[in-house]
């Protein structure tokens, strides 16, 4: 999915083609969709957060930690896995973006994950140049 911001909305292109078994001569291909998703009137603050899955759906919730050590609730989204996933998709790409032009996340986790899927992603590609020079 591909997000594109505008001053109250955020424009969501879909773009995805599968084609699912063939089942008694019929195939499935799921094309593209397109939405605009509007902006709501007003946002809240979070810094904290908390999730929960079960065999349905992703739940979570949204708060604010307070000086004084509490944690002040302020809300809760509950969506199917496959919106999660997609979520996570359109963060990753978003917090590339905000790196790209505001500078580094200063978070030790975010560093750490960083530095884990860079290296997975160079031992991949070592792996696959090392099978292409054996073939």
């Amino acid at each position: 999915m591909n997000t594109e911001r505008t001053n109250n909305q955020e424009q969501a292109t879909t773009e995805t083609t599968e084609t699912a078994p063939e089942t008694e001569g019929m195939e499935t291909t799921v094309t593209q969709a397109m939405l605009t998703i509007p902006f709501p009137d007003s946002f809240i603050y979070s810094n904290v957060s908390a999730l929960s899955a079960s065999f349905m759906d992703i739940r979570v919730g949204f708060g604010e930690a307070m000086p004084d050590g509490t944690v002040q609730s302020r809300v809760g989204v509950v969506m199917p896995a496959e919106h999660a996933a997609q979520l996570v998709l359109n963060l990753l790409q978003n917090l590339a973006f905000f790196e790209h032009n505001f500078g580094e996340i200063r978070n030790p986790e975010w560093r750490a994950f960083q530095a884990k899927a860079k290296a997975n992603l160079a031992a991949f590609r070592r792996a696959k140049k090392d099978q292409e020079e054996k073939a």
